[in-house]
């Protein structure tokens, strides 16, 4: 019986690895740049630290998360569907909040909702981010939309849009909530039912929802900006006055309340048309009470993810190529079997990508393989070479071919 990849997910052969690896490698470099560490967290943690981080009443935890059946063994766990909370546990377990004012951290790696399958986003999908914990200034929120951005561009992946909004603080946003549960409330059996049983336990989550016939009931209600207060509104404005001066274009986009209940302040999304009607490819914000939710002192934080697939569908087949070998090395012979393997070995610690066919196959078979590779030079050990001390060294390019010594035919791949 043949076998697949559980549903919503898949391999990732080396071609799409590669792909990957540029996007990975990308923002590696960005997050060295911004003076982000990275940080590995496990794929799974307890159940209840996802319930009150992102959210008891929230889609992913009520519907998606992946818990895992530990039977009568203790708590439950389930497989991370986000990267903020693991982030943060690890913050607050590593005591960093008496050994450092603010850490950056970095992270990427695996995530896993149990949802229905879509393009861009698979039960298994691949996320990274950044979080800065330790600061309230609004330069924190803006460094880590240039973060964002600078990832996307390090990438080759132009034409986005940065959307941003403020969801205010427990100050000024208990007044919009309840001007917007009591304009929905009249409108109830407009909303979907989904939405009905949100505005009873939480009505943020409404204003969240992608369904068409909620989206237009939500259009009609006030906006958080509407309800700032002064110091929500300063913090606001001094964000957007800092990514201006960094030049980084913006739009402000006041519908925009995210999908986590752990907010506060300013939240972004950044949209590119080539995903279609689902259109973020990264997101986050400002999330100053969740150190304190979590067990840790009160701490301001910000941060934002990015999913890595719906990154790769916006740049289509870009990277999308195993490296090609430097040299590859043909044996003719058994005795030359056993030179030409420590001869790739040379190569390889010499810094070369190289390989070799260890089959002993015909000559013309091995030069196949070698095609198949993409190898720029071919070296060739037979009796002879190994009675002189050379090898054939072949320009797959040019064609051209001569007899060399070994150390030779490395340096020339090299400085070709």
């Amino acid at each position: 019986m043949r076998k697949k990849p559980p549903r919503g997910t898949c391999d990732i052969l080396p071609d799409e690895a590669a792909r990957f690896r540029r996007v990975e490698d990308a923002a590696r470099r960005v997050f060295e740049r911004f003076g982000f560490g990275e940080i590995r967290t496990p794929i799974f943690e307890q159940k209840d630290l996802y319930e009150r981080s992102t959210g008891a009443t929230t889609d992913i935890v009520e519907k998606e998360m992946f818990v895992l059946d530990t039977g009568d063994r203790g708590d439950a766990l389930a497989l991370r569907p986000e990267g903020t909370p693991g982030v943060v546990r690890a913050y607050i377990n590593g005591g960093f909040s008496r050994t450092a004012p603010m850490v950056k951290f970095g992270y990427m790696g695996p995530m896993f909702r149990y949802e229905r399958p879509q393009a861009g986003r698979l039960r298994q999908f691949h996320q990274l981010g950044v979080e800065t914990i330790g600061s309230a200034s609004p330069y924190a929120d803006a460094e880590v939309i240039l973060v964002c951005t600078g990832v996307l561009d390090a990438c080759g992946i132009a034409d986005y849009k940065v959307m941003l909004n403020s969801l205010g603080c427990p100050a000024c946003r208990p007044r919009f909530r309840d001007t917007v549960a009591a304009q929905l409330e009249a409108r109830r059996s407009d909303l979907c039912e989904d939405c009905q049983r949100r505005l009873d336990r939480n009505v943020m989550r409404v204003l969240d929802c992608k369904n068409e016939s909620c989206a237009r009931v939500v259009a009609e209600v006030p906006t958080m900006l509407d309800f700032l207060c002064a110091d929500c509104e300063a913090h606001f404005g001094a964000v957007r006055v800092a990514l201006e001066s960094a030049g980084a274009g913006y739009e402000v986009a006041p519908r925009i309340v995210r999908g986590l209940d752990y907010y506060t302040h300013t939240v972004f999304e950044v949209k590119h048309s080539a995903l279609g009607a689902k259109d973020v490819v990264a997101g986050g914000g400002r999330y100053d009470l969740l150190v304190e939710a979590l067990g840790g002192p009160p701490t301001p934080a910000v941060g934002y993810g990015m999913g890595i697939e719906r990154a790769l569908m916006i740049l289509g087949d870009v990277g999308g190529k195993t490296p090609e070998m430097d040299l590859f090395v043909v044996s003719l012979g058994e005795t030359a079997l056993g030179e030409a393997f420590s001869f790739v070995q040379m190569a390889r610690t010499s810094g070369l990508r190289a390989g070799g066919d260890f089959e002993g196959r015909s000559m013309k078979a091995q030069m196949r393989q070698a095609n198949r590779s993409g190898a720029r030079f071919v070296a060739i050990i037979g009796a002879d070479e190994l009675v002189r001390g050379v090898v054939r060294l072949k320009d797959m390019d040019g064609g051209e071919e001569r007899l060399v010594p070994p150390s030779e035919a490395m340096e020339t791949v090299r400085r070709s």
